[in-house]
C-alpha cells in the first residue's frame, strides 16, 4: 500500500522470470526422513534444495506440536544428549525412550526410537570413558572460598 495515496501497489516478482531446468535427476528412492523434513517444512525444502538457500532456525521455538525429527542443533540437542549421556552414564537406557518421549524430545514410534538406539550408541564409548577416569567413585561437590582483593 502506498502510504501517501492509500492506494495498493502489485508487489514485484519474488523471482524474475522462471526458474532454470533443474538439472538434478528426479530421485527414484526417497528416504523416511527426507519425506517427514518435506512434509514438516515445504517451503524451506523448496528454498534449500531448489534455490540452494538456507534460512536460520527460529531461536527459542516454543511450541506444543510432536516432534518430526530429534532436536540436531542448539539447547534442544545439548539437553537430549545430557539426557542420553547421564543414562548411559548410570546404565539405565531401559526406559529412556519413555522419559525423552515424555519431554517431546524425541518422535515417536519406530523412528524416534532408531534415532534414541543410534544417539545412544554414538555417546555410549564416551560415557564408558569418563565412567572409567572417574572411577566408582561417585561425583562430589566442594565449597570453595575466595577472597578477591583484599591483602
Amino acid at each position: 500500500m502506498d502510504s501517501l495515496t492509500g492506494q495498493r501497489q502489485p508487489l514485484a516478482p519474488w523471482v524474475a522470470g522462471a526458474l532454470p531446468a533443474d538439472d538434478i535427476a528426479t530421485p527414484t528412492n526417497v528416504s523416511i526422513d527426507e519425506l517427514r523434513r518435506l512434509f514438516a517444512d515445504p517451503a524451506g525444502q523448496f528454498l534449500r534444495h531448489r534455490l540452494g538457500m538456507r534460512l536460520p532456525d527460529p531461536a527459542g521455538e516454543d511450541s506444543d506440536l510432536e516432534p518430526l525429527l530429534a532436536p540436531t542443533r542448539g539447547l534442544e540437542q545439548y539437553g537430549l544428549q545430557q539426557h542420553m549421556f547421564d543414562a548411559a552414564l548410570a546404565g539405565d537406557t531401559e526406559r529412556l525412550y519413555e522419559r525423552l518421549r515424555a519431554r517431546a524430545l524425541l518422535p515417536s514410534g519406530p523412528l524416534g526410537r532408531r534415532q534414541l538406539d543410534e544417539r545412544v550408541a554414538q555417546l555410549r564409548p564416551y560415557a564408558e570413558a569418563f565412567r572409567q577416569w572417574r572411577g566408582e567413585a561417585p561425583a562430589q561437590s566442594r565449597r570453595l572460598q575466595v577472597q578477591i582483593g583484599q591483602t
